[in-house]
Protein backbone atom coordinates (compact mmCIF):
# COMPACT_ATOMS: atom_id res chain seq x y z
CA UNK A 1 0.00 0.00 0.00
CA UNK A 2 1.21 3.36 -1.18
CA UNK A 3 0.39 6.87 -1.57
CA UNK A 4 3.23 7.26 -4.36
CA UNK A 5 2.03 4.66 -6.80
CA UNK A 6 5.25 6.55 -9.49
CA UNK A 7 7.94 4.72 -7.04
CA UNK A 8 6.55 1.29 -7.53
CA UNK A 9 8.31 -0.96 -9.81
CA UNK A 10 6.43 -1.80 -13.22
CA UNK A 11 6.66 -5.76 -11.93
CA UNK A 12 4.79 -5.63 -8.77
CA UNK A 13 2.21 -2.85 -10.17
CA UNK A 14 1.62 -5.34 -13.20
CA UNK A 15 0.75 -7.74 -10.92
CA UNK A 16 -1.66 -6.06 -8.60
CA UNK A 17 -5.01 -5.69 -8.79
CA UNK A 18 -5.96 -2.21 -10.56
CA UNK A 19 -4.91 0.47 -8.17
CA UNK A 20 -7.26 2.43 -6.27
CA UNK A 21 -5.96 6.15 -6.20
CA UNK A 22 -7.21 8.25 -3.84
CA UNK A 23 -7.39 12.19 -4.88
CA UNK A 24 -6.92 15.11 -2.08
CA UNK A 25 -9.71 17.09 -1.16
CA UNK A 26 -9.42 20.69 -0.92
CA UNK A 27 -9.81 22.45 2.29
CA UNK A 28 -13.62 23.49 2.05
CA UNK A 29 -13.94 19.68 1.50
CA UNK A 30 -12.65 18.64 4.27
CA UNK A 31 -14.29 21.74 6.30
CA UNK A 32 -17.71 20.29 5.04
CA UNK A 33 -17.22 16.74 6.58
CA UNK A 34 -15.68 18.06 9.63
CA UNK A 35 -19.15 20.40 10.07
CA UNK A 36 -21.11 16.91 9.50
CA UNK A 37 -19.12 14.98 12.37
CA UNK A 38 -19.34 18.51 14.69
CA UNK A 39 -23.20 18.79 14.28
CA UNK A 40 -23.52 14.86 14.52
CA UNK A 41 -21.50 15.18 17.73
CA UNK A 42 -23.15 18.57 19.21
CA UNK A 43 -19.71 20.51 18.50
CA UNK A 44 -20.32 24.11 18.41
CA UNK A 45 -18.42 25.51 15.36
CA UNK A 46 -17.82 28.15 13.03
CA UNK A 47 -17.01 26.74 9.58
CA UNK A 48 -13.94 29.35 8.63
CA UNK A 49 -12.23 27.19 11.36
CA UNK A 50 -12.87 24.28 10.31
CA UNK A 51 -11.25 25.56 6.87
CA UNK A 52 -8.40 26.99 9.22
CA UNK A 53 -8.31 23.52 10.47
CA UNK A 54 -7.65 21.84 6.91
CA UNK A 55 -5.24 24.26 6.31
CA UNK A 56 -2.94 23.46 9.27
CA UNK A 57 -3.00 19.69 8.99
CA UNK A 58 -2.54 19.83 5.46
CA UNK A 59 -6.26 18.16 4.19
CA UNK A 60 -5.46 14.70 6.54
CA UNK A 61 -8.74 14.20 7.37
CA UNK A 62 -7.31 11.74 10.47
CA UNK A 63 -4.75 14.72 11.73
CA UNK A 64 -8.22 17.03 10.64
CA UNK A 65 -10.46 14.66 13.15
CA UNK A 66 -8.02 14.71 15.48
CA UNK A 67 -7.55 18.03 16.41
CA UNK A 68 -11.08 18.61 15.76
CA UNK A 69 -11.48 16.69 18.90
CA UNK A 70 -8.97 18.48 21.00
CA UNK A 71 -10.34 22.08 20.02
CA UNK A 72 -13.68 20.74 21.42
CA UNK A 73 -11.85 19.82 24.62
CA UNK A 74 -11.21 23.56 25.05
CA UNK A 75 -14.86 23.93 24.32
CA UNK A 76 -16.65 25.53 20.85
CA UNK A 77 -14.16 25.37 17.81
CA UNK A 78 -13.91 28.97 17.54
CA UNK A 79 -10.79 31.45 16.90
CA UNK A 80 -9.48 31.56 20.14
CA UNK A 81 -9.64 27.90 20.76
CA UNK A 82 -7.92 26.66 17.64
CA UNK A 83 -5.23 29.37 17.43
CA UNK A 84 -4.42 28.11 20.94
CA UNK A 85 -4.54 24.24 20.09
CA UNK A 86 -2.88 24.81 16.83
CA UNK A 87 -0.02 27.06 18.32
CA UNK A 88 -1.18 29.99 15.61
CA UNK A 89 -1.20 32.71 18.61
CA UNK A 90 2.45 32.14 17.87
CA UNK A 91 2.60 33.10 14.11
CA UNK A 92 3.71 37.15 15.32
CA UNK A 93 6.26 35.73 17.48
CA UNK A 94 7.91 33.86 14.96
CA UNK A 95 7.51 36.75 12.13
CA UNK A 96 9.01 38.92 15.00
CA UNK A 97 12.43 36.42 15.19
CA UNK A 98 12.68 36.83 11.85
CA UNK A 99 12.58 40.05 11.52
CA UNK A 100 14.13 41.22 13.88
CA UNK A 101 17.19 38.53 14.02
CA UNK A 102 18.69 40.65 11.16
CA UNK A 103 18.76 44.01 12.59
CA UNK A 104 17.69 44.12 16.38
CA UNK A 105 19.11 40.81 18.07
CA UNK A 106 17.89 42.06 21.45
CA UNK A 107 14.49 41.86 20.38
CA UNK A 108 15.10 38.71 18.20
CA UNK A 109 16.36 36.87 21.25
CA UNK A 110 13.13 38.27 23.70
CA UNK A 111 10.46 36.61 21.00
CA UNK A 112 12.66 33.61 20.47
CA UNK A 113 12.79 33.16 24.62
CA UNK A 114 8.78 33.79 24.53
CA UNK A 115 8.55 30.63 22.04
CA UNK A 116 10.65 28.73 23.56
CA UNK A 117 8.30 28.44 26.91
CA UNK A 118 6.10 27.14 24.61
CA UNK A 119 7.42 25.09 22.14
CA UNK A 120 10.27 22.53 21.97
CA UNK A 121 14.06 24.17 20.40
CA UNK A 122 13.38 21.67 17.34
CA UNK A 123 9.69 22.92 16.38
CA UNK A 124 11.04 26.27 17.14
CA UNK A 125 13.95 25.26 14.51
CA UNK A 126 11.66 23.86 12.13
CA UNK A 127 8.77 26.13 12.52
CA UNK A 128 11.59 29.11 11.75
CA UNK A 129 12.59 27.84 8.64
CA UNK A 130 9.75 27.16 7.02
CA UNK A 131 8.12 30.51 8.22
CA UNK A 132 11.66 31.98 6.18
CA UNK A 133 10.57 30.08 3.21
CA UNK A 134 6.99 30.64 3.15
CA UNK A 135 7.83 34.76 3.76
CA UNK A 136 10.26 34.78 0.78
CA UNK A 137 7.72 32.95 -1.15
CA UNK A 138 5.23 35.25 -0.55
CA UNK A 139 7.70 38.52 -0.88
CA UNK A 140 7.86 36.69 -4.62
CA UNK A 141 3.92 36.41 -4.99
CA UNK A 142 5.20 32.83 -5.30
CA UNK A 143 2.66 31.12 -3.11
CA UNK A 144 -1.15 31.54 -1.82
CA UNK A 145 -0.89 32.32 1.63
CA UNK A 146 -2.18 30.29 4.31
CA UNK A 147 -5.67 31.70 5.63
CA UNK A 148 -4.42 31.55 9.25
CA UNK A 149 -1.71 33.72 8.15
CA UNK A 150 -1.36 37.43 8.50
CA UNK A 151 -0.69 37.45 5.01
CA UNK A 152 0.36 41.62 4.78
CA UNK A 153 2.75 40.75 7.93
CA UNK A 154 4.55 37.81 5.66
CA UNK A 155 4.57 39.67 3.20
CA UNK A 156 6.56 42.48 4.68
CA UNK A 157 9.17 40.90 6.07
CA UNK A 158 9.81 38.83 3.34
CA UNK A 159 10.56 42.15 0.85
CA UNK A 160 12.23 43.34 4.13
CA UNK A 161 14.62 40.59 4.67
CA UNK A 162 14.33 38.72 0.97
CA UNK A 163 17.68 37.04 0.63
CA UNK A 164 18.36 36.51 3.84
CA UNK A 165 15.06 34.76 4.71
CA UNK A 166 16.45 32.40 1.96
CA UNK A 167 19.03 31.81 3.49
CA UNK A 168 17.59 30.82 6.75
CA UNK A 169 15.33 28.39 5.42
CA UNK A 170 18.16 26.72 3.48
CA UNK A 171 19.81 25.66 6.30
Amino acid sequence: CTTEIEKMRATILSRCAPSFMIHPVPPEGIARRLAAICSQEGIVFDFRMLQVIAEVTECHIRDALKAVEGISMLGEINESNVKSYLHLDLNTLYLEVLDKALCDLKSAMSALNSLLEQVSPATCYDRLTEIAMLAYQTSLGAVKVPIYWDANHLKEVGLKHGDSLLKIANR
